[in-house]
């Protein structure tokens, strides 16, 4: 039987190929307002890419046929995609509630299997996991499991627009506004200029298009509406005098979705079919769009849906006002400013992420976009619904993994900095969608496995429900989501302080995850719990998933603290503590634990067989396999999560975590956004901002970003995908600042790259604003401005590595002492408003200006495998990543590059093609005779971007001596860039 992993399980046809464009000629947030003159133009506007483009946004010169990279908005419930030829435009539009249906809503049922699971658990005893899952599918399919159903987040609309005149085009540029939500795309024609603009209103929830032609009576074109061509959906066009539409259906029981397109000409005329309109001679059309999802027991009210259009005024300028106040103060109240240079900051998206894949280097203007543009992001698609997979946009009939709400890392990403992005209210669609999904979470717990509580299901659409299962992702695969989803509940309080959300809603969830807990573990011999059977995130089944656990302890640690405060369910607060002592300790590889004879499991994704090397063990279970190259980081969740572990208060633990990081980011050869951002967040907990640094810049070298900087789920904008928007916000802001209610950490993990910047508006737990925070490490300073909700008392470290540090609060000089965990600062009486922190230090030399040496030098090689075809030695440094070069299928091979003359060398990257180097020494040389080794790699597997910094040596020569290969194949690398100054 073939293993099958969670993407086999849920992915069906279709998937995003590499994508690209063609070039052309209620939480108190911060207001807007609320910060100083002198902040507010240290960070906002920046310096944009000229006058005809703003200056917090995504500008390019290129068109694209691909909606992927089309540019975007969002109001949160209603999305659209600009995309296509200038004189074709296509105006895709979504709805963040359409999922098609196959099956009656009294067909998705829950098997009942729940007295079957002691012989569940005996079978895994005695015969282990695989049998066990055998004999598990078995038992469902004959109790009642739901019939196998595809439901897929797909399209609103197509609109096809042909405009007269509109080909040839030269001046092409679109705009994407990250501070209004508006794009804009403007180019001369065969007959003159055209302009179209859009939004997605947040005022009007209606998607807002405006198109002009060359002058008075300009604008001739057709606009047509794409059939539906999904057998899932029945359906069925329809007009009135001034709009045309469709009233689709989903499967009977389902409902369906209703569209309307309302067209208002200034000058000119327009007339209506079925599914298309015309527009004749006209100064200007105006678009009016909406989609509406309907379910029984409502009704389908097309009617209603085309006087609601009739009833907004048709003026574009009208209708953007109301929406860009709405829109911009949200975006407004958090930014940064890292020192982008102005000549970099006035360059198009285009130019910079060209120029990022080119040299393998990170520009500082172009992470401000990003920061921008994910923010913007989680904004334009965070509504009743929190983003799924694609965000709120998506063109694709069958997308990837559905494009629902994946919980064992996904979701958790994108929302994952909504609060300290200081948007605390876009996290209400998470907290309804969650809650909605609850009644059906309880019956899943008591069907499938006779708990109270609440049990998630294997997948999650608008409604928060249903019960899917396949053989190799069954029900007891997914035991910790509902606690995870739990961290954001009792996060929100420790953010607001709001004690009605953490009564009314925090504890009550957090209940239905502890009752599980109660009912579901089994007790050991010794007396502590086991959890069987047991699940880590796609890699593995075998009692015991660290995972597991980790959540548990978080949640019931939560729930008793949170009860203890509001002084309720005291009963309660003493069953959990006493559930928490019994749960096992962590487990380490050592010497009695690693290695051996396995448990019974089910490996899902490889897995090799432990080391005695103090690694943070994936299961409380010993002699259990490991699996280094996977993906996913569960096993850390302590670490970047719950923040259980740290140096002071579990030392060895803390050291264990850090050792099985290191372990992970040497072996992981994926490219998935998600490793990325769920490593990071590990790294800058651990203080290591450079590795931090390391993840973004692959992610900008290896193409991630489409040119509206919607992430992708892989390299080579492969998937559109938008798990890193929350993740990239999270992963900067934990490495300026970390907080707990009571804690504030001044710049814990620092990369070296930004020694200078701003953050401003952002959020803190412990009802903290951060109205600004600056920095300049060559200058010996460090400022920032806390708004505090309460009076507290609050522990300020400083950051690490500091000498001389003098710290000022409010005026006064603070004397040091040790904070613990390694932390140096003050305890001070915060007040009920703002308090001034003060920072000076000896001055941290800024690092030297790096650029790109290697480009187009020369290379010579000890061999090249021709018969492989244009795998040449110049194809290591011609800046192109698509190329490379390969050596004969041999050990004991070398590269060598002429620099051209003596410069200081501070960092090499290799990017590998899969056929990696094992073992392998980088060697520089002054004269190309005398070699000195400034790194050696040992035991390497990984592909991909290898980033080897801070060599710090002088040469004019670099070598790589390849000893031993990691593949039976050749030495095969796509570029060699060496940086210095």
């Amino acid at each position: 039987m073939s293993r099958v992993s969670r993407r086999g399980f849920l992915q069906l046809t279709g998937g995003a190929a590499a994508t690209g464009v063609v070039p052309l000629a209620g939480a108190n947030p911060a207001a807007a307002d609320g910060r100083t003159a002198a902040e507010a133009a240290s960070s906002h506007p920046r310096p944009g890419p000229g006058a005809d483009g703003p200056s917090r946004g995504a500008v390019s010169t290129s068109w694209t046929e691909n909606w992927e990279s089309g540019f975007v908005t969002g109001n949160g419930d209603l999305g659209a995609v600009l995309y296509g030829r200038p004189e074709a435009p296509v105006l895709l539009v979504n709805n963040s509630r359409l999922y098609t249906s196959q099956l009656a809503p009294e067909k998705r049922t829950i098997a009942e299997t729940a007295a079957l699971l002691p012989e569940l658990r005996r079978k895994i005893t005695d015969e282990g996991y695989l049998p066990m899952m055998d004999w598990s599918w078995e038992q469902l399919q004959s109790h009642g499991l739901s019939p196998a159903e595809a439901i897929d987040y797909h399209p609103g609309l197509f609109l096809r627009c042909a405009l007269s005149g509109a080909d040839q085009a030269t001046d092409y540029r679109r705009t994407e506004d990250f501070a209004t939500g508006e794009i804009e795309t403007t180019w001369r024609g065969s007959a003159g200029a055209f302009r179209t603009r859009c939004f997605a209103s947040r005022a009007d929830n209606v998607v807002v298009v405006s198109l002009t032609g060359p002058g008075k009576a300009g604008l001739t074109a057709t606009l047509t509406l794409d059939p539906v061509t999904d057998e899932r959906i029945t359906p069925a066009t329809a007009r009135g005098s001034d709009w045309t539409g469709f009233h689709n259906l989903y499967a009977p029981g389902n409902g369906g979705y209703d569209g309307a397109i309302r067209a208002v000409v200034r000058g000119g005329t327009v007339s209506f079919t079925d599914g298309a309109l015309t527009i004749s001679g006209a100064d200007e059309a105006i678009l009016l769009v909406r989609i509406d999802r309907w379910r029984p027991p409502g009704r389908s009210d097309l009617t209603g849906l085309a006087a609601s259009l009739h009833r907004l005024a048709p003026d574009y300028e009208r209708l953007l006002r109301p929406h860009a106040a709405l829109h911009g103060a949200l975006f407004d109240r958090a930014g940064v400013d890292f020192g982008g240079a102005p000549e970099d900051r006035a360059k198009t998206t285009d130019e910079l992420l060209s120029t990022a894949m080119k040299e393998g280097t990170l520009n500082l203007a172009l992470l401000e976009k990003i920061y921008d543009a994910q923010r913007y992001l989680v904004l334009s698609s965070s509504g009743h619904l929190p983003p799924n997979l694609q965000g709120i946009w998506n063109g694709l009939w069958s997308p990837p993994w559905h494009s629902d709400f994946s919980t064992d890392a996904n979701l958790e990403l994108a929302i994952d900095a909504t609060m300290s992005a200081n948007m605390p209210e876009l996290m209400a669609g998470f907290f309804d969608l969650v809650e909605a999904g609850v009644p059906s979470w309880r019956e899943g717990a008591r069907k499938l496995a006779g708990c109270r509580g609440i049990l998630y299901p294997a997948r999650m659409q608008d409604q928060g429900t249903y019960f899917q299962q396949t053989h190799d992702w069954q029900w007891f695969n997914q035991v910790s989501i509902a606690g995870w989803l739990g961290h954001y509940f009792y996060d929100y309080y420790r953010y607001t302080g709001d004690r009605t959300f953490l009564r009314n809603r925090a504890i009550p969830y957090l209940k239905e995850c502890a009752l599980f807990y109660e009912d579901w573990y089994v007790m050991d011999p010794d007396g502590t719990l086991r959890s069987t059977p047991s699940f880590s995130y796609e890699s593995a089944l075998a009692d015991n998933a660290t995972i597991d656990f980790a959540v548990a302890r978080e949640v019931l640690t939560n729930l008793v603290e949170g009860c203890e405060l509001l002084g309720v369910e005291h009963a309660g607060v003493r069953r959990w503590k006493a559930l928490l002592g019994r749960m096992p300790d962590y487990m380490i590889n050592t010497a009695e634990t690693a290695g051996g004879t396995p448990p019974p499991m089910w490996r899902m994704d490889g897995g090799v067989p432990s080391q005695p090397d103090g690694t943070l063990k994936e299961f409380i279970n010993p002699h259990m396999y490991e699996f280094p190259p996977h993906r996913h980081m569960s096993p850390l969740y302590p670490l970047f999560v719950s923040y259980e572990f740290a140096p002071d208060t579990t030392p060895e633990l803390w050291t264990a975590a850090e050792k099985l990081y290191e372990k992970k980011i040497a072996n992981v050869t994926e490219s998935e956004s998600h490793y990325r951002m769920q490593s990071s967040l590990c790294a800058a907990r651990l203080g290591r901002g450079d590795d931090v640094w390391n993840f973004l810049n692959a992610m900008t070298a290896n193409n991630v970003f489409h040119t509206s900087l919607v992430p992708s789920h892989y390299d080579n904008l492969n998937t559109f995908n938008v798990d890193a928007t929350g993740g990239i916000q999270s992963v900067l802001h934990n490495c300026l600042f970390f907080s707990l209610p009571g804690r504030f950490d001044l710049l814990p993990a620092l990369p070296r790259a930004l020694s200078r910047g701003t953050v401003r508006g952002v959020l803190a737990r412990g009802r903290l604003t951060v109205r600004a925070l600056s920095w300049d490490l060559p200058a010996g300073t460090l400022s920032a401005r806390l708004e505090s909700g309460a009076a507290q008392r609050l522990e300020i470290a400083v950051p690490p590595r500091l000498a001389s540090a003098v710290l000022t609060v409010d005026g006064r000089r603070q004397r040091l002492s040790d904070l613990g965990a390694g932390r140096r600062g003050a305890r001070v009486s915060a007040k009920r408003g703002t308090t001034s922190v003060e920072l000076r230090f000896d001055p941290v030399p800024d690092q030297p200006v790096s650029r790109l040496l290697s480009l187009g030098a020369d290379v010579t090689v000890s061999s090249t495998r021709t018969s492989d075809g244009d795998v040449g030695a110049s194809h290591l440094t011609d800046g192109d990543a698509t190329t490379r070069w390969t050596s004969e299928y041999a050990d004991g091979q070398w590269v060598r590059i002429d620099l051209g003359a003596v410069h200081d060398v501070n960092d090499v990257k290799l990017t590998w093609e899969a056929a990696t180097g094992g073992d392998y020494d980088i060697e520089v040389s002054a004269d190309g005779h005398t070699w000195s080794t400034v790194k050696s790699v040992t035991g390497n597997t990984a592909s991909g971007l290898l980033d080897y910094p801070g060599i710090a040596t002088v040469a004019r020569y670099v070598r790589l001596d390849l000893k031993t290969r990691a593949t039976a194949y050749g030495f095969s690398l796509y570029e060699v860039r060496v940086y210095g100054s």
